[in-house]
């Protein structure tokens, strides 16, 4: 029902929806290509396809801060986790994954974060005591001092 996002295949216009949006490395690679291959550098300067294309950069910029951002990891490296070919195998994946993504949005280091969890909770008899699993999460002040 609302905006659709695609990189301009035709295809996508027979899908319902309020409005089509194109992708900026789309848009940018447009203005990329309409630059003269022998335009010279002091002409290019002032151009409205320089412009456009420092513009977009920008919003590149903010969009690595953003929710898309943690996932591209994962979606770039599944065709590695081959080992996800089963139920099991899916769900180890999710949850390390979710662990690592996690402690990187709470601004720890995932290493740190792995580590202090493989020396902690052995110990820390979660199945009998969950409520101490809020003592390992990644917005925990003790590990936020621990894992940074």
């Amino acid at each position: 029902n609302g905006i659709l996002q695609t990189d301009g295949y035709t295809g996508y216009q027979k899908v319902p929806c309020q409005a089509h949006a194109l992708c900026w490395a789309h848009a940018r690679r447009y203005f990329v290509e309409a630059i003269p291959p022998d335009l010279p550098k002091e002409d290019l300067l002032g151009s409205i396809c320089k412009e456009a294309i420092e513009r977009i950069n920008e919003l590149f910029a903010i969009d690595k801060e953003f929710a898309e951002r943690p996932i591209r990891d994962f979606t770039i490296g599944r065709k590695n986790w081959l080992f996800s070919d089963s139920p099991k195998g899916a769900k180890a994946s999710a949850v390390v994954y979710s662990i690592i993504e996690t402690a990187k949005a709470n601004g720890l280091n995932p290493f740190q974060y792995l580590k202090y969890l493989f020396e902690h909770l052995p110990d820390g008899d979660i199945q009998r005591h969950p409520e101490h699993l809020d003592d390992v999460l990644p917005w925990n002040e003790t590990i936020q001092q621990n894992c940074k």
